[in-house]
C-alpha cells in the first residue's frame, strides 16, 4: 500500500448545488494530508471511467440524498451498471443530507456488490451541514473508514 490513502468519493445527485456535494467537499477539507478523496462525478462519467476509478480506490464515500427510501435513479443506475470488482470488499462509508436515515436500499445494493459497508454512517438535514457538531462526525467516520483501510492493509509481523 501506498503512504497516500484514496477515497472515492462521489453522490447520487446530478445538481450542482446539491447539499451532498456540498458534505463531500466539506469531507474533504477535513481529511490529513496523507488522505486524498478523489470526487467522482458521475453523472458525468462512462461506467468504464467510474470502474477505473473505483478500483485504484482504497476506500469509497458515498453522499447521497434519500426520498422515501429509494435512491437517487444516478446512483441507482450506476451502482447496477459497476464490476463487482470495483467495489467488493472495499471498505465504504455512508454520508447523507436529507431526512432519509436509513438507505436500505443502498445498503442492499452495496451488499450485492460485496463491499465493507462500516456500521458507522452520518446523516445530517441541510441547515446542519456546517456546524461544529457535523464536522465532528464526520472527522470520526472518515477516521474509521481510514482505520478500516490501514487495518486491512497491514502486513502481520513475522
Amino acid at each position: 500500500m501506498s503512504s497516500i490513502i484514496t477515497i472515492a468519493g462521489f453522490t447520487g445527485s446530478t445538481r450542482t448545488e446539491s447539499s451532498n456535494k456540498a458534505a463531500l467537499r466539506f469531507a474533504q477539507e477535513l481529511l490529513p494530508q496523507h488522505i486524498q478523496l478523489d470526487l467522482l462525478s458521475i453523472e458525468d462519467m462512462s461506467i468504464e471511467e467510474i470502474n477505473e476509478r473505483l478500483q485504484q480506490a482504497d476506500a469509497l464515500l458515498i453522499a447521497t440524498p434519500e426520498y422515501k427510501g429509494l435512491l437517487s435513479r444516478t446512483l441507482k443506475h450506476v451502482l447496477t451498471q459497476v464490476a463487482p470488482e470495483s467495489v467488493a470488499e472495499k471498505p465504504t462509508a455512508l454520508l447523507g443530507v436529507g431526512r432519509g436515515h436509513e438507505h436500505v436500499q443502498l445498503r442492499h445494493l452495496l451488499s450485492e456488490l460485496n463491499a465493507a459497508v462500516l456500521d458507522e454512517h452520518v446523516y445530517v438535514s441541510p441547515e446542519h451541514l456546517q456546524a461544529d457538531t457535523t464536522r465532528q462526525q464526520i472527522s470520526t467516520l472518515l477516521t474509521s473508514l481510514t482505520q478500516r483501510v490501514q487495518d486491512e492493509t497491514a502486513v502481520p509481523a513475522n
